[in-house]
């Protein structure tokens, strides 16, 4: 097992250094899985993330940390259905108790097995947005080259819609 530790950002838009390196990586060496840390106190923020490293078509581990403060104040996130309306595995840690981590490295394990055994759920097609911009980004992926893998295709339309300047290029 490789492991690479990108920069820690909040986004795939090429505005800082660190996004466009997280960005280049994830895109051009294509990884078997990307763990992606989500602070469970700050899910909100995290999850645009989240849904740009899924749109990728790269699989996706969520690692949700915290999760000890979130029960000690009397919350909780439902993963399986986070799971369920994401597409991919949703882990409990704690970075700061070292709980969680023998299941996070198996479950990404087995997610980057199924996935080279191509035995893995389309979610690079979920559609998470309006109905009016699902339609927008329905338009431009149909305008896309062939060039650009079926499973990228999603990602470069939300990119285009965003008018990112990077990917217009």
């Amino acid at each position: 097992i490789e492991i690479v530790d990108l920069p820690g950002i909040y986004s795939l838009s090429p505005y800082t250094l660190e996004e466009v390196v997280s960005a280049d990586f994830i895109l051009k060496e294509k990884p078997d899985v990307v763990i992606d840390i989500v602070d469970a106190t700050n899910i909100e923020r995290n999850l645009y993330l989240t849904t740009q490293l899924i749109e990728t078509g790269v699989p996706v581990v969520i690692a949700l940390n915290m999760t000890d403060l979130l029960h000690k104040n009397g919350i909780s996130i439902n993963n399986k259905k986070l799971s369920e309306i994401l597409g991919c595995p949703v882990v409990d840690t704690s970075a700061l108790r070292g709980t969680g981590l023998k299941e996070l490295i198996q479950t990404a394990r087995d997610t980057a097995k199924k996935a080279a055994r191509g035995d893995r759920q389309a979610v690079y097609d979920k559609q998470i947005f309006s109905e009016d911009t699902e339609k927008l980004i329905s338009g431009i992926r149909a305008e896309l080259p062939a060039g650009i893998p079926e499973e990228e295709k999603r990602w470069y339309s939300v990119k285009l819609l965003e008018q990112d300047g990077r990917v217009l290029k």
